[in-house]
C-alpha cells in the first residue's frame, strides 16, 4: 500500500514540475516582468519561481526512487519531511494571504503530505 501512495506522491510532484513550468512560468513571468519591481526583485522571483520547480521535481525522484529501489526507506522519509515544509510554507502563507487559496499550493502540498505521512506508516 505504502508503494501506491508513494507513487501517488511522485505522480503529483513530478507532474507538478511540468504544469508549474509549463502552464505556470506564462502566467506569472510576463506580468513580473512588466511590473515596477526593481530588477534585482524581479530576477529573484523568478529565481524562486524556477527553484520551486527543481524541488517538487527533486521530490518526485525521491518518491521514485524509494518505490523502485527496494529498501529506501530513507528516501520516503525526506520527501515527507520536503512535503510538510512545504505545506506549511503553503498553508502559512495563505493564512497571511488569502490570494494563495487561488493557487494549488495550499492544497496539493498538505494533500501530498498526508499521503507520504500515511505511506511511512503502512
Amino acid at each position: 500500500m505504502s508503494e501506491i501512495l508513494f507513487g501517488a506522491c511522485a505522480f503529483i510532484c513530478i507532474g507538478g514540475f511540468f504544469l508549474h513550468e509549463l502552464k505556470g512560468t506564462p502566467m506569472m513571468i510576463p506580468p513580473l516582468d512588466d511590473s515596477d519591481l526593481q530588477p534585482n526583485v524581479k530576477s529573484l522571483l523568478k529565481f524562486s519561481w524556477h527553484a520551486g520547480s527543481i524541488l517538487s521535481l527533486g521530490i518526485g525522484a525521491l518518491f521514485a526512487f524509494a518505490i523502485s529501489i527496494p529498501g529506501n526507506e530513507l528516501m520516503s522519509k525526506v520527501g515527507t519531511a520536503m512535503l510538510i515544509g512545504m505545506a506549511l510554507i503553503a498553508l502559512s502563507m495563505a493564512y497571511k494571504n488569502p490570494v494563495i487559496w487561488e493557487t494549488p499550493a495550499p492544497y496539493l502540498w498538505p494533500f501530498s503530505s498526508l499521503l507520504g505521512i500515511i505511506g511511512l506508516y503502512l
